[in-house]
């Protein structure tokens, strides 16, 4: 294994639709770039369609980026309007139960991330029933068990949603604006960095209220690197390239970077990794990883190793009890300076 690349627009997206109400196309990225913590893709959600039964999770994270076109989420109830540049960030828990609708006239193109749990709960509020889902990998690769109840019976997953009734009209929208969905139009530009590895970043995730994803939009300038090259222990990483050429480095050297262009960094030394913008004009990406402590990030160029403990990167450092950067060669023995 090691990091794989792919241009969104080579993705093929297979329709998945149920009745008249549900249809969505779904590009599946992640399968692509072998994502392990990770599941993410493209979606085009079609007109007059919706993308799936009015949802929350208790464990996993979800989160949308509204790509192209307009669309509604019905969020915690209501429903709000979606342009080109929104992201909805969606913790697991019930207040956060969603669901995507499209009542326009041309598709919406999206891209949605969610964390992968071994356990978890998924609530469908509409028509009351809960699924158990249980994860495992093996020789013979993942299996995912789901168990769907209504009550004490076990039942199909359809049971009792509107598959085959049309949206129908639009509800009265949302008399608020709801916190959990932020614009990269609203969102600042923040320098970061230093002297030799520096850029600008928009932190959607922490705009939006994420949780267990993070995710930012990212701006370098010619020859600018964000992050020496580098390689985490324990959270997975992935990036797609909005505008702009750079050149990606990996373990088996360094590949060009063009719009559009999508790779994955799974945890482990085969997902070390570094960026240059190598074009005469900003590159912009956007990057999504999991947020999970404590995590232990290492430099191969440098044989540094960077422990976090308390909140992962991209998290508060100020709830860290362990935030420090050692080089590999000061270790040492298991009982020195003990008594």
């Amino acid at each position: 294994m090691s990091v794989k690349t792919v241009n969104l627009a080579s993705i093929e997206h297979e329709t998945e639709s149920r009745g008249v109400r549900f249809e969505v196309r779904r590009g599946a990225l992640s399968e692509r770039l072998d994502a392990e913590k990770l599941r993410y893709g493209t979606l085009i959600l079609p007109p007059g369609k919706a993308d799936g039964p009015y949802r929350f999770h208790l464990v996993a994270e979800a989160m949308v980026f509204v790509l192209g076109g307009e669309c509604w989420i019905r969020l915690g109830g209501p429903e709000h309007a979606l342009t080109a540049g929104d992201v909805v960030a969606l913790p697991p828990r019930a207040s956060s139960a969603w669901q995507l609708v499209n009542r326009g006239s041309s598709p919406a193109h999206l891209f949605v991330a969610e964390t992968v749990e071994d356990r978890d709960v998924i609530g469908h509020p509409d028509s009351e029933k809960r699924i158990y889902r249980m994860r495992s990998g093996g020789e013979g690769g993942e299996s995912v068990d789901d168990l769907v109840l209504s009550g004490d019976r076990i039942v199909d997953v359809w049971e009792g949603e509107t598959v085959d009734e049309p949206l129908g009209e639009a509800p009265e929208a949302a008399a608020a604006a709801d916190p959990r969905i932020s614009s990269i139009r609203d969102v600042a530009w923040e320098a970061f960095g230093g002297t030799l590895f520096h850029g600008e970043r928009k932190r959607l995730s922490r705009a939006a209220g994420g949780e267990r994803l993070g995710y930012s939009l990212y701006r370098l300038k010619p020859g600018e690197r964000p992050y020496p090259f580098h390689f985490h222990h324990v959270n997975e990483e992935a990036f797609f390239v909005r505008t702009g050429y750079g050149e990606l480095r990996t373990l088996e050297g360094t590949r060009k970077l063009s719009p559009g262009d999508a790779f994955g960094c799974p945890p482990g030394i085969v997902g070390a990794h570094g960026l240059l913008n190598t074009g005469d004009g900003a590159l912009e990406y956007f990057a999504v990883s999991t947020m999970i402590e404590p995590e232990v990030i290492e430099y191969p160029d440098s044989d540094k190793l960077y422990a976090m403990v308390g909140a992962p990167p991209g998290g508060d450092p100020k709830r860290r009890v362990i935030d420090r950067i050692f080089r590999r060669s000061d270790a040492v023995e298991y009982e020195e300076g003990e008594r």
